[in-house]
């Protein structure tokens, strides 16, 4: 499936899903299922976490559905972004019980698997970057680093640790969007 054509088609399925569409969400959980649990694999580090990250994104995406607004981030980086934030919670609740380790990034992608078209293009943007704040946004978004946390590594404020976070992701989304 071409791109434009997949973003359209999980739009669609988003609007039936907003509407109450079973069978919408059953499309767009056979179709995407397979990418988004790759995706919480590789932040939990752990195909059973991963299940369980897998079925609260599906419940928030029944319930959010019609939250979401085409026109601003593709639905694709809509889902995505909320299994990364499922993922890094779960991952943050599992360290606090000594459950988990904190995951190291690489683009060999999950459980050993080629690494996907967008785990190449990221890996290819994060090194665009300079190697520290490269680091910043790995630490964050793939292994639920807070801003305490970020800042304290750095040495300087949570207020001086933001904006260089928010311009390392400025710079990651102009990096994937060519």
């Amino acid at each position: 499936m071409k791109p434009q054509h997949e973003q359209e088609q999980i739009e669609e399925w988003i609007v039936g899903i907003a509407m109450g569409d079973r069978r919408a969400f059953r499309a767009l959980y056979a179709a995407l299922s397979p990418r988004l649990f790759g995706l919480a694999c590789h932040i939990v580090d752990d195909d059973g976490a991963a299940e369980e990250v897998l079925e609260a994104v599906f419940q928030r995406i029944w319930t959010r559905a019609g939250k979401y607004r085409a026109g601003g981030y593709g639905p694709l980086v809509w889902l995505l972004t909320i299994t990364q934030q499922e993922a890094v919670h779960s991952l943050r609740a599992r360290r606090a019980v000594g459950q988990a380790a904190p995951l190291d990034f690489d683009d060999t992608g999950a459980a050993g698997a080629a690494p996907s078209a967008e785990g190449q293009m990221l890996a290819s943007c994060l090194r665009e970057l300079p190697p520290d704040r490269a680091g910043m946004v790995q630490k964050a978004y793939l292994q639920g680093a807070t801003y305490a946390e970020l800042s304290a590594e750095m040495g300087v404020s949570e207020q001086q640790a933001r904006p260089v976070l928010r311009r390392s992701l400025m710079q990651l989304r102009e990096c994937l969007s060519r």
